[in-house]
């Protein structure tokens, strides 16, 4: 059976897989609500609109899956870009929300009361979940102040496996993790997001960006690529046009990658 993947700004999706529909790391404010990564006294952030309203975000999500939170355990903190305030406010207090352990603390802290920790797997229905470890940047100073980020693979009797890399880098765990599932689909975060080290303008790299993708695309030729996490935030400055011009250099069929549009849905 195939599974749709509607892409909606961002990190956040809805990902109707195995009877269920899951809302993937809900930033759902205004465009310009938050201050920027880069540009930290003016509202930049999201950088694009949402593509559509809250409630028909939420029409028939049955759980939200955040690869991670940016909450502090106290709930108290500055805008996150993969659980906003805006989704802390709109979204029900009692959905299920499956996290990685170490954000949990936060996401009750902020009022949500049915919140399952991650270890190494769960099962929801039909559905079983399994975490693996990301690497948002490979400057240690820097982890402190980025955290622990997590990717997640869907397995279903029936249903292609999807592996959805969130915000990482390119490491041997990722690598390695690809490999042993060898996944039909791999959603990767391949705006480049980077963050400035230095006053020579020096940047630490926090996410995969246009070349990385193209290694994942290669490492997997059966693998079908969506590719998302572009345009919406100040500090991603890898576009669409980009990753399209470069893979299609690279020879990745058009078939295999995907770049959808916000609101886009692709089904798979």
């Amino acid at each position: 059976m195939s599974t749709k993947i509607q892409y909606i700004r961002n990190a956040t999706m809805k990902i109707n897989y195995g009877g269920k529909t899951f809302l993937t790391d809900p930033m759902l404010a205004s465009k310009g609500a938050y201050t920027g990564f880069l540009y930290r006294d003016q509202l930049v952030n999201p950088t694009a609109p949402l593509p559509m309203s809250i409630d028909e975000i939420m029409d028939g999500v049955d759980c939200i899956l955040v690869s991670h939170s940016h909450i502090p355990a106290d709930g108290k903190g500055g805008p996150s870009d993969h659980f906003d305030a805006t989704a802390i406010k709109e979204i029900d207090k009692s959905m299920p929300i499956y996290i990685q352990a170490c954000d949990a603390e936060g996401v009750r802290a902020v009022g949500f009361n049915n919140v399952h920790e991650i270890e190494d797997s769960i099962t929801v229905d039909n559905i079983k979940i399994t975490r693996f470890d990301g690497l948002h940047t490979d400057i240690e100073d820097f982890l402190p102040m980025v955290g622990d980020v997590s990717g997640f693979v869907f397995e279903a009797d029936g249903y292609p496996t999807i592996l959805w890399t969130g915000d990482t880098i390119i490491t041997n765990e990722v690598l390695a993790t690809i490999e042993k599932y060898t996944p039909d689909i791999i959603i990767t975060h391949s705006g480049g997001a980077q963050m400035p080290i230095d006053a020579e303008g020096n940047v630490v790299k926090l996410v995969m960006d246009a070349d990385d993708t193209i290694k994942i695309a290669q490492l997997v030729p059966k693998s079908k690529i969506v590719s998302i996490h572009m345009e919406a935030l100040d500090h991603c400055p890898i576009t669409r046009q980009e990753l399209s011009e470069k893979s299609k250099i690279a020879g990745i069929p058009k078939d295999r990658l995907f770049i959808p549009d916000d609101g886009e849905e692709i089904s798979l």
